[in-house]
């Protein structure tokens, strides 16, 4: 037996892995765009590889998929908005900072330097 026949698995076997009946397999066959499948005599099989690459392309998000990606999204967007803060704020002085700064600038006044 060749390696793509060892491959290969019944609609039973496919309909045990995505938890259906061997009828709702049969039922996708007869629909539009069904799993990739071959006849062999009186057989369904299917190649599990194709089965997989098909679900990817089938493939439903669900709400709260997207809901997470959004606040991935925005969570990003705000630390490279924070980051940029932060690098305007290490470059420019505030506050105490200045004040620090500007006694330093009058004690050496003082000193005569």
């Amino acid at each position: 037996m060749s390696d793509d026949l060892e491959r290969m698995i019944t609609a039973d076997d496919l309909a045990k892995v995505w938890l259906v009946s061997t009828r709702t397999i049969r039922n996708r066959l007869r629909g539009k765009d069904p799993p990739p499948h071959y006849r062999i005599g009186g057989t369904v099989r299917f190649k599990w590889s194709e089965v997989e690459e098909w679900l990817k392309r089938h493939r439903i998000q669900t709400v709260m998929e997207s809901q997470f990606e959004q606040l991935a999204e925005n969570l990003l967007r705000k630390l490279r908005l924070s980051s940029a803060k932060l690098r305007l704020t290490r470059e420019t002085p505030r506050g105490s900072d200045r004040r620090k700064e500007d006694n330093n600038e009058r004690k050496s006044q003082r000193n005569g330097e």
